[in-house]
């Protein structure tokens, strides 16, 4: 993709022994790109490789979009999707003379996402007290927009190395170790980025600090959802285009889980 090669060795196996190869460097803003996929394999000391196979999200939209059999979540979910991607091209300076909103079926706008719900503030550093001795604290939260969107919480720490961060999100809870997490610009305090689908940027997710092998809290757990921060930047001058279209997105991807 772009000049770039990236090897993918790990893959699912399907029922009937087909395998699936997942490659996960498609950018909101590289939808319009090629990618060009090549099936490489040994069979003791004979090396094969299979056809060039090439294709795009922005292939796949517009496709998609004109099959009448597929639902209207689906196609209106496309149509966000490509909004989304053009404000992200803007955002990156990334080939703005070929938007993706180009790509757009003009009978399935009136699909689309138009018209944002209410994003409720959850950013709270205190949501639930520590059960234990405090001796971590959240200091700021900020939302990630670049490669992907993600919530970036920042908390004090001298030493990663038997530091985790508790994630609870709907109704898991899951635990990322000291090699996740990074130390911040200031001293004394680390960072952790949590990744999040676009169906996701509604709900609300629990960030707690842990500590040694049994992951014992020694934080207050905070709250933070995308939509807190969207709702607070969504008239900037700079990132207000780029948040409204992801949420729009957002939403149409939670409307497309729920009505497939």
């Amino acid at each position: 993709m772009n000049g770039e090669e990236t090897i993918i060795d790990k893959y699912e196996t399907l029922s009937d022994g087909t395998l699936v190869f997942q490659f996960d460097k498609i950018y909101p803003q590289t939808v319009i790109d090629d990618v060009t996929v090549v099936l490489h394999a040994f069979q003791g000391d004979q090396e094969y490789y299979g056809d060039p196979y090439t294709k795009s999200v922005k292939e796949y939209a517009v496709n998609n979009q004109a099959k009448t059999t597929n639902s209207s979540s689906l196609r209106g979910l496309l149509v966000n999707l490509l909004r989304y991607a053009a404000e992200a091209q803007k955002y990156a300076n990334y080939k703005t003379d070929d938007l993706a909103t180009k790509y757009e079926n003009s009978s399935c706008k009136r699909y689309a996402k138009t018209t944002l719900d209410a994003m409720e503030d959850v950013k709270n550093y205190n949501a639930e007290p520590c059960p234990g001795t405090v001796k971590s604290d959240f200091t700021s939260a900020t939302l990630v927009l670049g490669n992907y969107v993600g919530l970036k919480v920042t908390f004090t720490a001298t030493d990663l190395s038997d530091k985790s961060i508790r994630v609870d999100f709907n109704g898991e809870s899951k635990y990322f170790e000291a090699d996740q997490l990074a130390p911040a610009t200031t001293a004394g305090k680390a960072t952790f980025t949590y990744p999040l689908y676009a169906n996701q940027l509604h709900e609300t997710v629990k960030f707690t600090v842990c500590e040694g092998a049994n992951h014992t809290p020694i934080s207050d757990t905070m709250t933070y959802s995308a939509a807190s921060y969207a709702g607070k930047y969504i008239n900037h001058a700079t990132v207000g285009p780029i948040l409204k279209q992801m949420m729009l997105y957002g939403q149409a991807a939670e409307y497309y889980v729920a009505n497939p």
